[in-house]
C-alpha cells in the first residue's frame, strides 16, 4: 500500500484529490494540509511515501515545502499547479520534487502519476524549453548524475509513447510518455 498526503489551499481541490486517491485499492491518503508549513509537519508525523502538493499556497509554498521534505525524509514529492511556467518546473526539480503536473490532468492520469512516482519515476507535465539539451551537455561533461530515473512526460492531449535509446518507441497509456536514460 502506497501512503499519500495531499496539500492544497483550496479545500474542495484538496478534498477532491484526497478522495480520488483514497478510492484506489493500492493508495491510502493518510492526511491533508492547507499549506506548505502544515504539509511539512504532516510528513514528519505520518511518513508517507508520496506528498502531492500545490505549488502556490499561503504560509509556505509547495516548492519550499518540497525542499524541506526531501532534505529530511524519503517521501517523494509530486507538485501540482495551474500555472504552466518553466520557472516552476525548474524550481520544483531543484527543490527535490519527483514530479510536476498541471491541474488540468485527468483523474486517471493523476492516479497513474502517483503510482509512477511511487515506483521511482520522475514525472513532468511537459519538459521545460531547452531542458533536455542543457542536461545532456552537462551530463556529458561529467557534471550530471551518473544514473537518472526514468522521466515521464504527461501531456494534456494527444498520443504519447515510451522511448528508450535501447528499444525505441512503444505504446503507453494515452497522455503519458516515458523516456529512460541509461548511464
Amino acid at each position: 500500500m502506497t501512503t499519500v498526503v495531499v496539500a492544497d489551499d483550496q479545500p474542495v481541490i484538496c478534498a477532491g484529490f484526497a478522495a480520488l486517491l483514497d478510492a484506489q485499492p493500492d493508495l491510502e491518503v493518510v492526511g491533508t494540509a492547507p499549506d506548505g508549513q502544515a504539509l511539512v509537519g504532516l510528513v514528519e508525523r505520518t511518513r508517507p511515501d508520496i506528498a502531492l502538493t500545490d505549488i502556490r499556497m499561503p504560509v509556505m509554498d509547495g516548492i519550499e515545502a518540497a525542499r524541506l521534505i526531501t532534505a529530511d525524509h524519503p517521501t517523494r514529492v509530486l507538485m501540482l499547479t495551474t500555472f504552466d511556467l518553466d520557472a516552476y518546473v525548474y524550481d520544483a526539480i531543484r527543490a527535490g520534487a519527483s514530479g510536476f503536473l498541471l491541474k488540468d490532468v485527468t483523474a486517471e492520469r493523476l492516479v497513474e502519476a502517483v503510482r509512477m512516482v511511487a515506483d521511482g519515476a520522475m514525472l513532468l507535465a511537459r519538459p521545460p524549453v531547452g531542458a533536455w539539451s542543457r542536461h545532456s551537455s552537462t551530463a556529458s561533461r561529467g557534471r550530471g548524475p551518473s544514473r537518472r530515473p526514468p522521466v515521464i512526460s504527461a501531456r494534456g492531449s494527444g498520443r504519447c509513447c515510451s522511448s528508450s535509446p535501447a528499444v525505441g518507441p512503444t505504446p503507453r497509456s494515452p497522455g503519458i510518455s516515458t523516456s529512460a536514460s541509461r548511464p
